[in-house]
């Protein structure tokens, strides 16, 4: 009798990278981002605006702008290679096997349709449910995330309601066929936190009921620390960490993600306390810093962080900086 070997993951990103055309320039948004997400698996990406986190999302989706172009690297889902995947492995593969919910779901709702054909019309499609079954599936889905007079949103159009009534509206959509894997850029940002607990109680429902993994893209640490299993720091289109969730909240191991703990305010301090911002401005992908793209805004950086960029490490919890034994060091409970 032989052991089985190791499980693939359902989702493998490999040394992605993704240029963008501007003004006659061409320069990476995506910088070698490497990781894997396994089924039924809670991943979080974070990072300031500009960090490359939509861009890796829309990806592995092959739903990049036409002014960008992934340069190398790998994705592979499910044994398939999505990078040389044609348009109709794609269009199979897309809202049957990868949801998605986009940041703006106004851009990503066909104005010209019903709520209800949008969400009717992804589960005839890819699930072949017939419209009466997809009908009852569709009402069921907005009444779980609390979206109120449900059947009246089925006859409305996107214009006709709010903005975080459409952002509702878009996670059905995404959740609808049941996918492998949901890919939710920044889902809750235009819901109060009432709702947006509920909507991470239906993702965490989806993924002990169908063994769905959830890539959740957020500003959010608070909410990606409560619900993921794994997270990901994002810095000018690189992972510059990577660990559990708890483990990174705890114990950050690079200074980016230790200074964007500390600007989160704390709603439990005893006393109002002056709020901490993170110095200067992410760089833009054009005009990327030699060395660390982190070193001109770092407290710790020092001369070879100005000359030499850091690799992400190996383990576990992993930071690509310079400094990470000695920080690894100073956080060991004594």
């Amino acid at each position: 009798m032989t052991e089985a070997g190791p499980v693939a993951p359902l989702l493998s990103v490999r040394e992605l990278c993704t240029t963008v055309s501007s003004a006659g320039s061409e320069f990476d948004v995506l910088r070698g981002v490497t990781f894997a997400v396994d089924a039924g698996e809670k991943i979080g990406i974070v990072g300031e605006s500009g960090s490359g986190k939509s861009m890796t999302a829309l990806s592995i989706m092959r739903l990049l702008p036409r002014s960008a172009w992934i340069r190398g690297g790998r994705i592979v889902f499910d044994d398939a290679d999505l990078i040389s995947a044609g348009s109709e492995t794609m269009r199979r593969v897309r809202g049957r096997k990868i949801g998605m919910v986009f940041q703006d779901p106004m851009t990503s709702l066909n104005p010209l349709l019903s709520i209800g054909r949008q969400l009717t019309e992804v589960m005839e499609e890819h699930v072949g449910l017939g419209r009466r079954e997809s009908t009852a599936r569709a009402l069921e889905l907005l009444e779980r995330i609390r979206v109120p007079r449900a059947r009246q949103i089925l006859d409305s159009h996107p214009h006709q309601l709010s903005g975080g009534m459409r952002q509702r509206v878009a996670i059905a959509m995404a959740l609808s066929c049941r996918p492998q894997l949901v890919i939710a850029d920044e889902p809750t940002t235009a819901l109060d936190v009432t709702i947006q607990a509920e909507v991470i109680r239906l993702f965490e429902d989806l993924t002990s009921e169908y063994g769905t993994a959830i890539i959740l893209i957020s500003h959010s640490l608070d909410l990606v620390a409560q619900y993921c299993d794994r997270l990901l720091v994002m810095y000018a289109g690189r992972i510059v960490e990577s660990g559990p969730a708890t483990d990174v909240i705890r114990n950050p191991r690079h200074p980016y993600t230790a200074d964007l703990i500390s600007s989160a305010p704390d709603i439990t301090a005893p006393r109002m306390q002056r709020f901490k911002a993170i110095a200067g401005q992410p760089p833009a992908p054009a005009t990327l810093p030699r060395g660390c793209p982190y070193h001109p805004r770092c407290g710790s950086a020092f001369d070879r962080c100005t000359q030499t960029e850091p690799v992400l490490g190996e383990g576990s919890h992993a930071a690509a900086c310079w400094l990470v034994p000695e920080l690894a060091a100073a956080r060991e409970p004594r």
